[in-house]
């Protein structure tokens, strides 16, 4: 029906681009406080490209997201629930931090090659919304202006 009716694709564009509702303005003010990711670095295209990649994931309490020596291959953003970020020490575990709504996990070793130093569990039943670094190459590869920013990041 798109490519039947060219003026239903830009008003279907024009209505995605201009429609609110809470997800929608949570994930705004989330995606604004990762540089590369923010409604400010990338045109409205783009933006909205990326927002609706964002892969959601349920993970049940007491399951372990990332441990040690994990590859960082998604970042994370916590909608619902807590992650308890924490380190293992003589056979106990010591938490570090709970990253809750609003949180974001991996975003600035994405484009590296480092992998986790601590482990990542869920403290109750988590919902997260994931971009992974191959939906992310996806996207880069169909704009080379973005794929040229990005690059700024990986070095």
């Amino acid at each position: 029906m798109i490519n039947e009716i060219p003026q239903y694709r830009s008003d279907l564009i024009r209505h995605l681009y201009t429609y609110n509702e809470d997800m929608k303005t949570f994930l705004k003010n989330v995606l604004s406080k990762i540089p590369y990711l923010s409604p400010a670095y990338l045109d409205k295209h783009l933006y909205h490209t990326i927002l609706y990649s964002l892969e959601q994931r349920y993970v049940p309490p007491g399951e372990i997201l990332l441990k040690v020596s994990d590859d960082t291959t998604e970042v994370y953003i916590v909608t619902h629930g807590a992650l308890e970020i924490y380190s293992e020490f003589e056979g106990n575990d010591f938490v570090i931090e709970t990253l809750k709504a609003g949180s974001i996990l991996n975003y600035r070793v994405l484009f590296t090659d480092e992998q986790m130093y601590v482990n990542v569990r869920c403290r109750e039943g988590t919902h997260l919304l994931c971009l992974t670094i191959d939906k992310l190459n996806e996207i880069r590869a169909g704009d080379k202006k973005f794929d040229k920013k990005l690059m700024f990041y990986e070095n």
